[in-house]
This record gives C-alpha cells, sequence and structure tokens, in this order.
C-alpha cells in the first residue's frame, strides 16, 4: 500500500469514490481498484476487501463494516466468514406482526388488517473471546468469535381502514386499545416509514410508495425472521390487497421461520441424547440402534465362560486341567443352575436318567435349534423391558412446536421478558432465540419461500382493494 501514501503526511488526502458498500457490483469494484493502481483479479469477496482496505489506508481509518465487524483484526477464517454459508445473511429482521382478529371460526380466513409492525435489526460484530482449552492454565490466548446483536428496532402502530373498530377479543389478546390506532398512521404511511427506517441502516433504496408499483429493492443481504408462516405470508399480503398496494419486493423470498427451525433443531438434540447414554457410559441400556442379538450372543458367551468355570480343576496337577470324561465327575461339577442347552453335547444328561446312564448326543440340529430358540427368547424379553423403559426403536420424539416462550425455556434462556403477543416484545424475544442459535454455532437458513401473490383468500374480490365481506359482526 505504498503507492498510496503521500510523502508529507504518510497518506493521501482520500479515495477519488465513496466507501465501498457490500452492494457494489463487481464491475464498479474493479473500476475503483483500477483508479488506485491496484489489482482487478479476484470473486467479488476479494475485490471488496481489497478496496475497502485501500480505501481505509486513504482515509486513515479502520474499517468497520456495516455488520459491526473490524475487519482489521479478523483472522482469515473470520475474514472469510461472508463468503460461507453461515455468513451468506449480514442481517436479520425479525417481525412479529399483530392483526385485526376474531374469536370462532374465521381465524385463518379473516381479512386481517395489520395494527402493530415491529421489526427488530441484528448483525453479526466480531468479540474477543479468551481460550481457555490449552493445557496451561498460567496462559490464555485471545481469540475472535462472531455473534449476533441487536442494532436497532423499528415500532409503528397502525390504524385499520376497512374494518376501523378493534373486537374486544383483539384488545384483550394483543393488548393495543381502539385510541393507539385511531391516532396512527395508515398501513401505506406505516410501510413509507419503515423504509425510511430500512434505508437508514443500507438495507433498500431511498425511496417511497408514491408509484405502489414500483418497490424498493435490497441493497443488502438480510433475511426475515418470523414466528410461522402467517405474518409475511397472509398478514402483508392480506393488507397490501386491502390497502390496494403491491407487496413490496423486499418482503417477497427466503424466510427463517423459527419455529419449525427449532423444532427441528430440539428435535435433533433429543436424538442425540437418547443415543448417548448407550455410548458413554458402559452401564446403561442398550441403544435403540444396537442389535439385540449381539448383546445375545455377549450373553452366551459369559454363560460359557461361567460353565468353563464350573468344571472341577485341580491346579496341583496339570493333567487334571482338561475336563474329566467322567459323567459321575462332571455331574458332580456342573453347576446345575445353568440352561443344559448351553452345554456341550457330551455334558448333557437326562435328569430321569440313573447317573451312570449318560443321554444320548444332541445332533447339529438340534443344537442349533435350541440356540435360536434361546436367542428368540432373549430377544422378546429385550424388546420388551426397551419399550417399557422407554429406550425403544417405537418411541417417538416429542412434539417441539412450541410457542416462543416455550421455546425459550427450552434452550434455558429463563422467562419470556415483555408481553406475549405484543408485537414490540414478541420480536424481540425471537431476537433472543436467534442470538442463542447462532451462539451454538447453528447455520441460519431460510425454510419457508413468499411469492408475491401466491395465496389468495375467498373475501378478495376481482380488483385489488375489492372485499366480499360481511362487515356485521360481534364485538
Amino acid at each position: 500500500m505504498d503507492n498510496l501514501s503521500d510523502s508529507g503526511s504518510g497518506r493521501s488526502e482520500g479515495a477519488p469514490f465513496p466507501k465501498p458498500k457490500s452492494s457494489d457490483g463487481t464491475y464498479q469494484l474493479r473500476q475503483q481498484l483500477q483508479q488506485l493502481g491496484l489489482s482487478t483479479q479476484g470473486k467479488k469477496e476479494t475485490l471488496l476487501k481489497r478496496t475497502r482496505k485501500a480505501w481505509n489506508e486513504l482515509h486513515g481509518s479502520q474499517e468497520v463494516t456495516s455488520d459491526g465487524l473490524d475487519e482489521e483484526s479478523l483472522t482469515q477464517d473470520q475474514t472469510d466468514f461472508f463468503s460461507t454459508i453461515k455468513g451468506r445473511y449480514h442481517s436479520f429482521l425479525v417481525l412479529d406482526i399483530e392483526a385485526t382478529c376474531e374469536s370462532g371460526d374465521h381465524k385463518f380466513g379473516y381479512p386481517n388488517e395489520v395494527i402493530e409492525l415491529p421489526v427488530v435489526l441484528l448483525k453479526w460484530r466480531a468479540r474477543q473471546k479468551t481460550d481457555l482449552s490449552s493445557e496451561s492454565c498460567k496462559e490464555s490466548t485471545s481469540v475472535t468469535v462472531m455473534e449476533l446483536y441487536i442494532e436497532d428496532e423499528f415500532q409503528s402502530y397502525v390504524r385499520p381502514t376497512f374494518q376501523p373498530k378493534l373486537s374486544t377479543y383483539c384488545t384483550t389478546l394483543t393488548g393495543i386499545n381502539q385510541e393507539t390506532v385511531d391516532a396512527a398512521p395508515t398501513f401505506p404511511e406505516a410501510i413509507v416509514n419503515l423504509e425510511t427506517w430500512m434505508a437508514k441502516h443500507g438495507l433498500v433504496s431511498n425511496s417511497t410508495l408514491k408509484n405502489s408499483e414500483s418497490n424498493d429493492r435490497k441493497t443488502e443481504s438480510f433475511l426475515w425472521i418470523t414466528d410461522g408462516p402467517f405474518d409475511i405470508r397472509d398478514f402483508i399480503a392480506k393488507q397490501c390487497f386491502i390497502s390496494n398496494i403491491a407487496i413490496p419486493e423486499y418482503f417477497t423470498g427466503d424466510v427463517l421461520d423459527i419455529k419449525t427451525f427449532l423444532s427441528k433443531y430440539l428435535t435433533r438434540l433429543w436424538l442425540e441424547e437418547q443415543a448417548e447414554p448407550s455410548l458413554s457410559s458402559p452401564s446403561s441400556p442398550p441403544s435403540p440402534l444396537t442389535s439385540a442379538s449381539y448383546t445375545v450372543e455377549e450373553e452366551i458367551n459369559s454363560t460359557t465362560d461361567n460353565i468353563k468355570e464350573s468344571y472341577t480343576t485341580n491346579t496341583s496337577s496339570s493333567s487334571t486341567l482338561l475336563p474329566s470324561t467322567s459323567p459321575a465327575a462332571n455331574r458332580a461339577s456342573i453347576n446345575p443352575n445353568i440352561d443344559p442347552s448351553f452345554l456341550p453335547s457330551h455334558l448333557i444328561l437326562s435328569q430321569s436318567q440313573p447317573s451312570s446312564s449318560p443321554k444320548a448326543p444332541m445332533t447339529k440340529r438340534e443344537r442349533h435349534l435350541t440356540k435360536m430358540r434361546a436367542l428368540e427368547e432373549k430377544k422378546k424379553d429385550m424388546t420388551s423391558r426397551r419399550r417399557k423403559s422407554g429406550k425403544g426403536k417405537g418411541r417417538e420424539p416429542p412434539n417441539f412446536f412450541g410457542t416462543i416462550k416455550k421455546n425459550l425455556e427450552k434452550l434455558g434462556l429463563g422467562e419470556f421478558e415483555g408481553r406475549q403477543h405484543s408485537g414490540i416484545d414478541d420480536s424481540r424475544n425471537i431476537a433472543r432465540l436467534l442470538i442463542e442459535l447462532a451462539r451454538r454455532g447453528e447455520t441460519l437458513c431460510p425454510n419457508l419461500f413468499i411469492k408475491s401473490g401466491s395465496k389468495t383468500w375467498p373475501w378478495m374480490g376481482v380488483e385489488r382493494g375489492e372485499i366480499i365481506w360481511n362487515v356485521s359482526r360481534r364485538s
């Protein structure tokens, strides 16, 4: 970077272009690098890093990205974080909408109108963490880890226009009263305020809904986080139809439904926990994946060892190391509690016969059948014991499809903070879940795709804004 320095001050006055952003295209980055006389080779991530470093060198500052990451302090692996699938999304927008609602049979088919529009913005940042994993306790090293944190919040109450009066059920559920929504902006006005807030954080271009068909586009890679599919797929879609505006482009595409994500995550943990005891503790009951016949074979081998120990031995004479061929001697030395089916053929005697008359030896087939019957009995007994203890294959995982409050408890995050069914409080607690999942190293990938106009309801008329619904209802 010596070619960028000025001999007088050690720094040049500045780059002839604005600060590089992640939304800059490859062609634009290469043009900027060419102006600085630097290499234009490499992928976009490499070009962006090179341009930012040059820009910082010229302006005498250390780059802190829009995600709160101090690039100069990152290791190579952490610098490449955003080129991995875990760093695919630079920001996360948690959205939990509250809408008009009625008790009864129209919960999902009702023409809901948005009455609270809350968004919590989370971004990545680098944090120094002390590593105590080394063998020497005297020396500790510091490592840089990536974590999510709450950058900012947006909240706006919204005034419904189709059915302006809130039902008693809606007020009781959400805690939003009539006076609050009467003083609030309409949905198109609230959306403009939301876009202004998003543009401040570089998430969308700074425009308005003056032309309802021309929506803001994303300028940075971010992902919506919702608790279930209803917030964007249903509430936003319904409200845009009622307000006679197009669904903003930034509301379509990938969404992470944290309720479904956590259900699968907790199920995976449960399955791992079920398999762990048999692998870590010798005294634990057998794993459901362990073959029952294998365990029985071990018991048979143990029984054979007991048989060997039951032979009469005399350590003072080497000639007695082999079992005696005398039937009478063998009868006296054999443990009467041992199943005869496991004895060698020359030792099996009929209990009804006199001791001096040995029973005819079993054929190879008879011995095989006897052994197989014993194995089957052992299998049945072990299967029965596993089912009674709840460790068997037949046990299904519990239903982990829970509420925000339940999921907080399952992740060990304590109580729900705030009021349930308050949009902003729900969003903050969902953000707590997301931060914890990121801390545990989970890859936060979308599991839901929202397509504009993909869902309709019977009350929607032919034209946008036309509603076919009986407005007479119970309060």
